[in-house]
This record gives structure tokens, C-alpha cells and sequence, in this order.
């Protein structure tokens, strides 16, 4: 019982110790109140604690709720309910009085300004020419020049790091087969990709690059000087014109029928037509399952022992 008395006594005593710091307001004394009362706190707690085992739930209730307003009354004896209730009072009359937004400085009148007179005697400004705006040039596709490395077929050849497809036109491929005026077979890819090397003849040639197949092989047209390389290729009937790409060789094309050049002059398939009917083949091919045949048993030899 004294043990709760002291208890008692200390939260009683350092809550009033406590409000008595916060009437100063400085920051030593605000710490040390703030010091005194978790004290005056953790008294109360153990008061409370002690007498709930004793006194039961409601005389403990009752207890700590009048404890409870005497440690409220003695701190708000101080000052701190009233700095708060004016620190909040402050912050809500700057809100609501809007504060006044700062002028721009003035700026000298310009004589030039709009409605002022010239004054009298001074020389007539001159006024500068509207500059008229740059009319946008039209993008040149980028050029590459070499010498080709390695030719592919009639329309596909290397030259150092790139692989240049002639743009517009189409090849027989390498392997492809063909026949001539006289009926007979021949390997037309072959003969394409020669006469593209007796063209460019190791000559240094000049591609614009048109744009970028999804072989990842540049589609540009290709030159010798002056000498269009697809166009030579469509005029001696070594090379298909494609007119959904590029109108421009068709009429070299026609002279190449008309005069039954290259490919004209026999029979052929269009390269892309071959590649398909050679990718089914392969598939036919890979479908085939051969069965696995035993073995042939060799006839055993009769020795010496299988008489007896």
C-alpha cells in the first residue's frame, strides 16, 4: 500500500514539474517537462497495474480516469493548450489572406513602340525584310562504293561487310535449270551470276540504298559510273523486271522479249516460283521414313565338330 502511495506521489509530482517547464517555453526546460511527465506516466501505469489486482476493473477505471484529469488540469494550467490554439490561429489567417503577387518592373517606353510618334527631325528606322523559311530539301538515300568481293547469283553479291540485293529486279538462283531455244537444259542461275561478273568486271561501283529486306540484305541500286547494272541485267534477258517494286526497268524487259534475249529465248520458272517448288520438295523429302531393314544373316559354315 505505501508502494502505490509513493507511485502516486511521483506521477502526481513530476506531472505538475512537467507543466511547470512548459510555461517557460525554451528548449532545455521543454525537454526536462517532457522528462518529468513520461515519469509521471510510467507511474501512473504501475499505479494502475498494481491497484487492478487489488480493487477489480471499475474502482481501477475510476481511479486512473480522475488521475487522468488532474494530470490534464496541471498541464493545461500552463501555456501549451493556448500556444497551440494561437499557433493554429496564425497559420489559418496567412492562408486566408492571400498575399499580393509582386509587379513586374517597368520597362522604358520605346519610341518604335506602337502609336508613338516619331519625333521630330529623327531619320525614318528602316524595317528589316521577312527572311522567307527554309523549304525542306528532300532526303538523299545513303550511297556506298566498292568493289564486289563475292557474287551470289545474277542479283546477290558482297561487297565487304554488306550483302546487296539488286533493287527492282529478279535473278535466276543458283541450281535453278532452264531450257534454251533448242529445248535442251541448262543451269540459267549459273550463267546469270556470270554475266553480272563480266559487268562490274572487278570495276569499283556505286549503290543507292534504298531500304533493308528482312534477310537483313541491303536493296539498293547499283552503278558503274553511269551504267545502271540492274538495267544491263534486264536487257539481255538475264534478270526479271518487278513492277510492283519499281516501274523503271520494264521497258528493258520488253526489249529483251521482243528480241528473245537471255531467258526469252526458251522456257523458265520465276525464281521465286522455283525457291517455293524446291522448299516442298525438301519438306517431301524430309516426311519419307525409311524402314530399318535387319540385317542379312550369313550362313554358318559347318565345321568339323557339327558332324559329330
Amino acid at each position: 500500500m505505501i508502494f502505490r502511495l509513493i507511485l502516486l506521489a511521483v506521477g502526481l509530482g513530476a506531472s505538475y514539474i512537467g507543466s511547470l517547464c512548459f510555461q517557460n517555453g525554451t528548449g532545455s526546460d521543454m525537454a526536462v517537462g517532457a522528462g518529468a511527465i513520461f515519469i509521471g506516466i510510467l507511474s501512473f501505469f504501475f499505479l494502475a497495474k498494481g491497484l487492478w489486482r487489488l480493487l477489480g476493473c471499475l474502482s481501477t477505471f475510476l481511479l486512473v480516469t480522475i488521475v487522468v484529469g488532474v494530470l490534464f488540469f496541471l498541464i493545461s494550467g500552463s501555456d501549451i493548450v493556448k500556444n497551440i490554439t494561437a499557433s493554429i490561429l496564425h497559420k489559418t489567417e496567412q492562408i486566408s489572406t492571400p498575399s499580393q503577387p509582386a509587379q513586374p518592373p517597368q520597362l522604358p517606353a520605346s519610341p518604335q513602340a506602337a502609336g508613338a510618334a516619331p519625333q521630330a527631325g529623327s531619320a525614318p528606322q528602316p524595317q528589316q525584310a521577312v527572311q522567307p523559311a527554309p523549304q525542306p530539301q528532300p532526303q538523299q538515300p545513303p550511297t556506298i562504293k566498292g568493289r564486289i568481293e563475292t557474287i551470289v547469283s545474277g542479283d546477290v553479291f558482297r561487297m565487304g561487310q554488306y550483302t546487296i540485293r539488286l533493287f527492282g529486279i529478279a535473278s535466276p538462283l543458283v541450281g535453278q535449270n532452264c531450257t534454251d531455244q533448242n529445248g535442251h537444259s541448262y543451269e540459267c542461275g549459273y550463267v546469270a551470276a556470270r554475266m553480272l561478273k563480266n559487268f562490274v568486271s572487278g570495276d569499283e561501283i556505286s549503290c543507292r540504298i534504298m531500304n533493308v529486306n528482312a534477310q537483313n540484305e541491303l536493296m539498293a541500286a547499283c552503278s558503274v559510273g553511269t551504267f545502271d547494272i540492274g538495267a544491263a541485267m534486264v536487257e539481255e534477258g538475264w534478270a526479271i523486271a518487278l513492277p510492283t517494286i519499281t516501274p523503271i526497268y520494264v521497258p528493258y524487259q520488253t526489249k529483251a522479249q521482243q528480241a528473245k534475249k537471255g531467258l526469252w529465248a526458251g522456257r523458265f520458272q520465276m525464281p521465286w516460283e522455283w525457291e517455293a517448288q524446291q522448299k516442298q520438295i525438301q519438306e517431301q523429302k524430309a516426311k519419307i521414313k525409311v524402314p530399318n531393314l535387319p540385317s542379312p544373316q550369313t550362313k554358318k559354315k559347318k565345321s568339323i565338330f557339327d558332324v559329330f
